[in-house]
């Protein structure tokens, strides 16, 4: 045995006491009590309790956020087995405890109460809070019935809020199934409850498999955990032509071909355009299927689907990809469609031929009497063609077109969905004046943009007519890209103020008409319409006066000048509110003039407005001073109209001045002067475009070319032939009415040459350099003054104008030191030529740029060199801004300079004509005219020339301010005329 002994040893090393111990003291632990939550279920959640030296638990769940527990409360109603509560033992260690019985989807506090081993309770009750799980999202999708064009899909759904599809055939079906992420940002997309949502899957094609994906979202806002998939197969159509899917911005066509019209090589051709413009270019149907089918490729054989929407509007090159003309704008198939958009579809067979219009081969021959049809609606010859041509819509309103197709033909009328009814006012007001007033647009906050439109019951009455007098168009119409360019629309977001100050056409017995359509959001997919009605006022006060006169200019001014006229307008009534002006030559203004219009009319067309300062100055004893850029020694003509503030307006007052002769310069004496006159041959290097009717392409061509000049001074036979003497006759003219005209006309060429060499200056007669746009012709043929005289097709105003018209012409500048320039500068030259359709002045042109004078605004002049022979004469380039610039013929348009062909060599000129030198190898065909703007923004700058005022749209915010001119009946004529040539020209 082992005997543990315990010994006290005392100070004296004595033993005091010792006995025998083999048990240890026990260890007290302090009672330790956790819950942790580790999972939740549906209806139950897993919690593990850490405990030492406790011997059971007890838990009660509860909803109440409020609800407190004591452990005595909790023991006793576990105990009782009441519902969410339980007990059970524990020893040190962990144990899990599973809450059971709750309900999903809810939240819960969970209290843990304890006893310890000794069986006394613990000091907490320890807090678990927790929320049981969802039930499960159900998204299941089950095919009902599939269409020609559209598929019934019926959705079962729990816990799902939105759900995207996409459709594809089964050929283009991805291998691998979209997102759900890709499925809603590219996918149709809708919303739905719990339960039964029906839904159809539009824009299908007829007789195709497909593949259509779905996804969904839960209310967690989650994606369902799978993608869910249908096939299925829509019906074919049975009718030759359906229209389906018709939707906001469009529709699609099916199109059944007849057997036997590929077999004969015949095609389809089709067309489309809004009803306005259907009926604005007569209504025939040719008209809405003609175009060049080698440019647009608007024909098919086969069975077809089209897509007539925006999508589809402008014309894709293979690559999907907008094509451009040779000008550079989109070719267009068809203007965009808007919602609520009445859009006529047509159809009709062509057979293989010739075009009428030298467009070389191609599907170009309806099947269509047209003949026949001209008997039955015109008797005969075609009627007096042109858009709108009221002669022409009665015709064909009371003769159908359709009785004299001998092919396939089919025309439809799809008015495109329409908006949805948005509920919002768009608060039209006006406070009116005589001449005009302010509307006032006070729309509400629901509405987005709107556009407005004012006219007359004259103007609307026609717009009704193209729109077969259907009321329910007329909020498509104002919206519309054709309201736009033949009234002037506005478009506009928020309070708007519209000035309407017209004194021109405002008609005091006419009811006008503010017509608005509001849209609810950017694609007007809702809107709502509004018209408001109205009449002027009548005025109360007199007619102010004007006075219009030709005067010197003031010495204030400077010296005078022959390329300047001045005129002194005035209101002796002092009344003037605003004032329009016309502004032209004497031969201009009277030709146009003539018998139909008066000095009023043309004023008023031209519609020149003064500015407030200058009507300030017309109110004033002096009166207001301008002055016109003119050339030297012609008559021009100020009109003038003012209207005081009522809108009342005064007679037209014309005024003339003529401008002064061009003083002779220092007088210069030369051989050159006579050496050089004879016939020349003239040689250059020339650049164009040559377009292909077999090709559809536009070449460059690079060629030398030739033409004869005659140089010397305007001639003219001593007397006149029996020939010129019938020419006369025939006009009514008897031989001495005719002679007195000669002598008159020998005056004036005797005064034209005097004037070339008081200048100093050599006439030269020829420049044909320019070809013609078709027939590859050249333009510039010479005529000389004598020629027009005689000619019975050239109609001059008077014999000045066959001195201003003739030519070609142009000069050389004879210096001093005996050297030689050709001068140019269209300010102040006549033109070179005005005898044909267009009128031409000589310029320098660089490839991108024209310079129609000297940048100083002067004179410009290119070199001449010449040969100490004089058999040979070089024309040198101007050097400017560092290119080189050459002659050339050009007119000018719209500020751009315009000709087909740009001399890119010296001219060089040799004595005598010799036909044989021209090279040119000119070909039948289309040339696309260059276009060049004048070299550091120099403006094209004769006498000021009347320019009528349009009506544009204009985007304004907030409460602004916009200027509404009401487009007349005449002016609406004009601008549909005009919008018919530009859709002609682009499709």
């Amino acid at each position: 045995h082992f005997f543990a002994l315990a010994c006290v040893i005392l100070a004296g090393g004595g033993i005091v006491g010792c006995s025998k111990d083999d048990t240890e003291d026990p260890v007290i632990k302090e009672p330790q009590f956790s819950a942790q939550l580790l999972s939740t279920d549906l209806d139950a959640a897993a919690v593990r309790l850490t405990t030492q030296s406790i011997g059971e638990y007890a838990y009660a769940a509860t909803t109440d956020a409020t609800a407190v527990f004591t452990a005595d409360e909790i023991f006793a109603a576990a105990e009782a087995g009441e519902t969410l509560y339980g007990k059970g033992s524990c020893n040190d260690g962990t144990t899990d405890v599973k809450v059971v019985d709750l309900t999903p989807e809810t939240d819960y506090k969970v209290y843990f109460a304890a006893k310890t081993t000794d069986g006394s309770f613990y000091k907490d009750v320890v807090k678990v809070e927790l929320t049981t799980v969802d039930s499960p999202a159900v998204f299941e999708v089950e095919l009902v019935k599939a269409g020609t064009s559209t598929a019934d899909v019926k959705l079962t759904t729990s816990k799902i809020t939105k759900y995207a599809y996409q459709a594809y055939t089964a050929a283009d079906a991805p291998q691998t199934e979209p997102t759900a992420t890709v499925m809603f940002a590219t996918g149709t997309t809708g919303e739905c409850a719990d339960g039964e949502t029906e839904l159809t899957v539009k824009s299908l094609q007829p007789n195709t498999e497909y593949v259509v994906y779905f996804a969904a979202q839960t209310n967690k806002e989650e994606f369902f955990g799978s993608i869910v998939k249908i096939e299925l197969t829509t019906e074919d159509f049975t009718s030759d032509v359906t229209v389906f899917d018709v939707h906001h911005n469009g529709f699609n066509v099916s199109v059944k071909v007849p057997a036997d019209l590929k077999e004969k090589g015949n095609v389809i051709k089709w067309g489309a355009t809004s009803l306005f413009l259907y009926n604005m270019q007569i209504g025939l149907d040719i008209d809405a299927l003609t175009s060049n089918d080698g440019y647009y490729h608007r024909y098919f054989s086969d069975d077809t689907i089209l897509n007539i929407d925006n999508d589809h509007c402008y014309v894709l090159d293979e690559n999907g990809d907008l094509e451009l003309d040779e000008d550079g704008n989109y070719k267009e198939n068809y203007g965009p469609i808007i919602p609520g958009q009445p859009q006529v579809f047509v159809l009709g067979e062509y057979a293989w031929g010739e075009s009428d219009w030298g467009w070389g081969q191609g599907y170009y021959t309806a099947l269509f009497d047209l003949d026949a049809y001209y008997e039955a609606a015109f008797g005969g010859g075609g009627g007096a063609w042109g858009p709108l041509a009221a002669n022409n819509r009665k015709s064909t309103r009371t003769v159908n077109q359709d009785d004299f197709w001998t092919g396939f033909h089919h025309r439809e009328l799809v008015q495109v969905l329409e908006p949805t009814p948005l509920n919002a006012n768009i608060n039209i007001s006006a406070s009116l004046r005589p001449n005009g007033g302010i509307i006032q647009v006070n729309p509400d906050p629901e509405i987005v943009s709107y556009s407005l439109m004012l006219t007359d019951d004259m103007t609307l009455a026609m717009i009704m007519e193209y729109l077969d007098n259907n009321m329910d168009y007329l909020p498509w119409f104002v919206q519309s890209y054709e309201a736009m360019m033949t009234l002037g629309t506005i478009t506009a977001s928020g309070p708007l103020d519209i000035n309407i100050e017209d004194y021109i056409y405002l008609d005091k017995e006419a009811t006008y008409y503010a017509l608005v359509t509001a849209r609810g959001d950017e694609e007007g997919k809702s809107s709502c319409f509004e018209s408001f009605q109205f009449q002027l006022p009548e005025a109360t006060k007199p007619a102010p006066e004007v006075v219009v006169t030709g005067i010197e200019k003031p010495a204030s001014e400077g010296a005078p000048s022959p390329y300047e006229v001045w005129f002194n307008i005035k209101c002796p009534t002092k009344d003037a509110d605003k004032a329009v002006y016309a502004c032209n030559y004497e031969r201009e203004w009277e030709t146009s003039k003539g018998s139909y219009y008066s000095d009023a009319d043309l004023v008023l067309r031209a519609n020149n407005p003064f500015s407030a300062s200058e009507i300030a100055s017309i109110n004033t004893d002096e009166g207001l001073t301008v002055m016109f850029t003119t050339r030297e020694d012609a008559v021009t003509y100020l009109g003038v109209i003012a209207y005081n503030d009522e809108g009342t307006a005064s007679e037209a007052s014309v005024g003339k001045m003529r401008s002064t002769r061009e003083p002779a310069a220092e007088r210069i004496e030369s051989s050159l002067f006579t050496d050089l006159n004879g016939d020349w041959t003239a040689t250059a290097t020339i650049t164009y475009k040559l377009y292909s009717n077999e090709t559809y392409t536009t070449e460059v061509i690079t060629e030398p070319h030739s033409c004869k000049v005659t140089i010397g001074d305007v001639e003219y036979p001593a007397t006149l032939s029996d020939e010129v003497y019938a020419t006369y006759a025939s006009f009514g003219m008897d031989k001495a009415a005719t002679d007195a005209y000669f002598k008159e006309f020998t005056e004036v060429a005797d005064i034209f040459n005097e004037k070339t060499r008081a200048q100093n200056r050599i006439l030269c007669n020829g420049f044909d350099f320019e070809i013609s746009q078709y027939g590859g012709t050249m333009m510039m043929t010479y005529a000389s003054p004598f020629e027009l005289f005689c000619s019975s097709s050239y109609n001059g105003y008077d014999n000045e104008s066959i001195l201003y018209d003739f030519g070609p012409k142009w000069y050389f500048q004879v210096a001093a030191d005996g050297t030689l320039t050709v001068p140019f500068n269209t300010n102040y030259f006549n033109p070179m030529s005005q005898w044909t359709r267009s009128t031409y002045h000589l310029i320098g042109a660089s490839e991108t740029t024209a310079l129609p004078y000297a940048l100083d605004g002067g004179n410009g002049n290119f070199p001449v060199e010449i040969s100490a022979d004089k058999n040979t004469i070089t024309i040198k380039p101007v050097e400017a801004s560092g290119q080189l610039f050459y002659p050339v013929g050009a007119a000018n348009s719209y500020g751009y300079w315009q000709f087909n062909c740009r001399i890119i060599s010296d001219i060089v000129l040799t004595r005598g004509w010799q036909p044989e030198a021209s090279t040119s190898v000119v070909k039948a065909g289309k040339t696309a005219a260059t276009n060049l703007v004048a070299l550091n923004g120099m403006k094209y700058a004769p006498v000021m020339k009347a320019k009528s005022r349009t009506a544009l749209p204009a985007t304004v915010e907030e409460r602004s301010q916009a200027n509404y001119s009401i487009v007349s009946s005449e002016q609406f004529m004009d601008n549909a005329k005009a919008l018919l040539t530009k859709l002609r020209q682009a499709r």
